[in-house]
């Protein structure tokens, strides 16, 4: 990619690109739900279309005497054929510094913000029914280490908020602390680099769910005092505790035109109400090709999820999903700055609640789109 120089000290670089596409069940829809009139089918709950996509992208970096500095913004929009509820656009705004401030020693800085707005609530788990649409904070702190002998060890810790969008009955919220540690070594021998990285993480968030219930009140006989009362929120706290394991193992050949990674990604989510937590492990596999005349990606992984303490269906067993996850891209070069890319991602999730309700449901989602790519 070329570099641009966006003033005397600082490079730039940048990226956008046009898409088209179609994705089927844009809302994660279960494949039925049972009404008390009716049995709603495929045709009745999926929402499918086509959808125009936008994105553009731009890197600004600054060397300084013992570090870098660094920040960027991205800005992404679809629009769809189907339905306006589904429209989408986001904007992320992010920075970086990072110091040397002793031998083999870094400290870095790197906040983020996003905001995404989506249409829609996605009420799947039913546990907290969050809006699509949702503004993100982080603010991380990292140190790392140079251990010598290509090995390091990197840790973080910081502070992160997320707000959904506040609908007519309600808001939720959270604040979070985190911390995590890798723990990385790589390896290089007969022209083939092999590295290995373990990396663990502590997210606690303390959750605030707010729930307004209106009460239907006869304008003639309308009592203010009354009305302030209906309108009072229940608000209800969640402390949620995430700990996450990770073992991941890449190869890279040094004079082949590809690289693989393989990895094993466990997560545990404690919770003072013990039907919430749940514990899952994920096996996945990812890898690239880059030959002459086009960039292969793709990505596989199969996420099993229990529940150990909520019971569903008529037969009250556990709660389970299954996830398989899936993602290939292509991009073909036309010049020297323009690429041809086509890719598709997939969710198929599966569940042990046999009850025909919306929540705790599997569903499918998938896309397919194609484009073109400027990179400068």
């Amino acid at each position: 990619m070329t570099s641009l120089s966006a003033s005397a000290q600082w490079t730039g670089k940048y990226k956008a690109g046009m898409n088209g596409g179609h994705e089927w069940n844009i809302f994660l829809n279960p494949p039925s739900v049972q009404t008390e009139d009716a049995t709603l089918r495929r045709n009745d709950l999926w929402i499918n279309g086509y959808f125009s996509e936008f994105f553009v992208n731009a890197d600004f970096k600054k060397n300084t005497k013992d570090g870098r500095l660094k920040w960027g913004t991205a800005l992404s929009g679809a629009v769809y054929s189907s339905t306006i509820n589904a429209n989408r656009h986001s904007y992320k705004l992010y920075g970086s510094y990072r110091k040397k401030y002793a031998p083999r020693k870094y400290f870095e800085f790197a906040p983020e913000f996003l905001r995404t707005k989506r249409q829609g609530v996605n009420d799947n788990d039913a546990v907290l029914a969050t809006p699509f649409s949702y503004t993100r904070f982080t603010l991380p702190f990292k140190l790392d280490f140079y251990r010598g002998n290509l090995s390091w060890l990197k840790t973080a810790f910081g502070y992160r908020y997320k707000a959904y969008d506040q609908t007519n009955t309600g808001s939720i919220s959270y604040h979070a602390g985190f911390a995590g540690l890798d723990l990385s070594k790589k390896w290089r021998k007969n022209q083939v680099e092999t590295k290995l990285t373990f990396s663990t993480n502590l997210e606690v968030r303390a959750y605030r769910d707010s729930t307004r219930e209106f009460e239907e009140f006869d304008p003639d006989d309308f009592d203010p005092e009354d009305r302030e009362e209906a309108d009072e929120l229940d608000i209800e706290t969640r402390l949620w505790t995430y700990v996450s394991n990770d073992l991941v193992y890449e190869i890279k050949p040094l004079k082949r035109p590809y690289e693989l990674s393989f990895g094993l990604y466990t997560t545990l989510r404690l919770d003072r109400d013990q039907r919430n937590a749940y514990r899952e492990w994920a096996p996945g596999i990812s890898g690239g090709w880059d030959l002459e005349k086009v960039k292969l990606r793709g990505s596989l992984r199969y996420v099993n999820r229990s529940y150990p303490n909520r019971q569903v269906g008529e037969s009250e067993s556990p709660l389970t999903y299954q996830f398989v996850r899936a993602s290939v891209q292509a991009e073909v070069p036309l010049t020297d700055h323009w690429d041809f890319r086509i890719r598709g991602n997939m969710i198929n999730r599966k569940s042990s609640n046999t009850a025909r309700t919306r929540a705790f449901r599997g569903y499918f989602n998938s896309l397919v789109e194609v484009g073109v790519v400027l990179k400068l």
